[in-house]
């Protein structure tokens, strides 16, 4: 059974290396972003999200498919579900985030939160987390390593 987000998370708090998706690379292996965008969307924006960018209501600026995904499609009920592939799971998260770099950590307490691994059939651990995304080739699953403190000398 799929469950909503309860307590969405606007800024990943993990510490560690970061993961983020990189359209180029996704659509070099020769993924649509677009396509993979309008998967995430609810029934209500699905054919919307397959234009650049969604029209806006009278008087409101036009919304970036992520952030429309993020604010209605990702809280609707079965955005995610135990049923959903890990790796489309993992990419959906990340969607959900607009993007933002999260730790393997953050990600399985999403996944977690969603219900997915619920029935305890599959390991979302941190640990397999990672290995999945670094060994991805379909959703552009990229690392972004912490960055380092600069130590000026003078």
């Amino acid at each position: 059974m799929a469950t909503k987000r309860k307590n969405k998370q606007t800024k990943p708090e993990g510490i560690g290396p970061r993961y983020f998706i990189d359209i180029k690379a996704l659509e070099e292996n020769g993924r649509s972003f677009s396509s993979l965008l309008s998967d995430c969307a609810c029934e209500e924006h699905a054919k919307s999200l397959k234009q650049e960018a969604v029209p806006a209501r009278k008087g409101q600026a036009k919304q970036s498919p992520m952030a429309i995904i993020e604010s209605c499609c990702s809280t609707k009920h079965g955005y995610l579900s135990s049923t959903t592939p890990t790796l489309e799971a993992i990419f959906k998260v990340l969607v959900a985030h607009q993007d933002v770099p999260m730790t393997a950590d953050d990600i399985s307490g999403e996944l977690i939160t969603y219900g997915v691994g619920s029935s305890g059939q599959r390991d979302i651990s941190p640990r397999v987390l990672t290995r999945l995304m670094d060994n991805d080739d379909s959703y552009g699953f990229v690392l972004k390593l912490p960055e380092e403190k600069s130590t000026s000398k003078k």
